[in-house]
């Protein structure tokens, strides 16, 4: 494929014409190189070296660079901004992207989405190879792109995030011994998987409307009953919405979300004690009967017996031992209760 190439030299010059260079490519951004420590010692930066090709209306940089912070001062109405998005690919090293409003680290097979109009700086503290492309505005069809979207492999463990950072890894190996016929394909491609991308993350970013979420809260709630560790922030990440939000969905319920687990887990625990009470000849011993009271708690999630029985007679009026004596004569057809 055929490319332009720049290489800085490690003279005194160094930071001027890497700078003009980027400029060139990327209109004005303020450059700054920072030292690299070896062994306790800061020496003098490597060469730095860009790579550009060509793929129809798209353009991709393989750069490589030592420990630098590059920044966009104020927002810009330069051609290389206004008409195009900007996505970087970290190959090797980390580097913190920073905007008006987020901060993203990136580290190796990461990539993330920004507009390149607004006020940015990127800065690697380390040997840093890298891989960009400016992504035509138009070409993203229906998504929209509002503020910086991260690919971060940790954060996606799998899914499109991985898919195009793999395409992306294998096209910088790649593209300098790509016939230059097949630059159609390959733009087309990367412009894809870019929009499919974006639109997987704005569907899954969309607010699910409240009735369905209740609905999908209540069945995670029901599966996950007996897991002590249930809680509002394992439901609203499992569900991909905030605990806020999940609280509002609750807000016009007798109870909020809260309360109906504790809810959900007394009611439970109080069908095992109507059971209990129903086993024929159970031992009437009263610590075994404690012993099993505790173990139904904790298995519908309790932490504590008191706890329980605290709840337990909130709800129910009496005590979880008294409660199982009551329902054990309401069983026994040679036992009735005296007024």
């Amino acid at each position: 494929m055929q490319s332009q190439h720049f290489e800085s030299t490690t003279t005194p010059k160094a930071q001027e014409e890497w700078t003009s260079a980027t400029q060139t490519f990327f209109g004005a951004l303020q450059h700054q190189v920072l030292p690299r420590l070896h062994r306790d010692t800061v020496v003098q930066t490597a060469a730095t070296s860009i790579d550009k090709y060509e793929l129809d209306s798209l353009n991709i940089f393989r750069m490589r660079a030592g420990p630098h912070v590059v920044t966009r001062i104020k927002p810009t109405d330069e051609a290389c901004a206004t008409n195009n998005y900007k996505l970087i690919l970290q190959l090797h090293g980390s580097a913190e992207i920073c905007t008006d409003t987020e901060r993203h680290e990136l580290h190796s097979g990461d990539w993330g989405i920004y507009d390149p109009q607004k006020r940015y700086s990127i800065a690697n503290f380390e040997d840093m190879d890298i891989l960009v492309a400016q992504i035509p505005r138009v070409s993203l069809g229906g998504a929209r792109l509002s503020s910086y979207h991260s690919g971060s492999l940790s954060q996606s463990p799998s899914g499109m995030t991985h898919l195009l950072s793999d395409f992306l890894c294998s096209l910088a190996k790649n593209l300098p011994q790509m016939p230059q016929d097949s630059a159609t394909a390959v733009s087309d491609s990367v412009l894809n998987l870019v929009n499919s991308s974006l639109q997987c993350a704005q569907q899954k970013s969309v607010s699910t409307l409240p009735s369905v979420l209740k609905m999908r809260a209540l069945n995670y709630i029901h599966r996950h009953l007996q897991d002590n560790e249930l809680s509002v922030g394992r439901i609203s990440v499992a569900l991909n919405c905030s605990k806020r939000y999940l609280h509002q969905v609750f807000q016009d319920d007798a109870c909020g979300i809260e309360r109906r687990i504790w809810n959900a887990r007394l009611s439970q625990c109080e069908s095992e004690i109507v059971e209990l009470a129903q086993t024929a000849n159970h031992a009437q011993n009263g610590s075994k009967t404690t012993t099993h009271l505790s173990a139904i708690a904790y298995r519908w999630g309790f932490n504590s017996p008191s706890h329980f029985c605290r709840l337990f007679k909130t709800a129910y009026g009496t005590s979880p031992g008294d409660y199982l004596r009551i329902k054990r004569v309401e069983s026994s057809p040679s036992m009735t209760l005296t007024s």
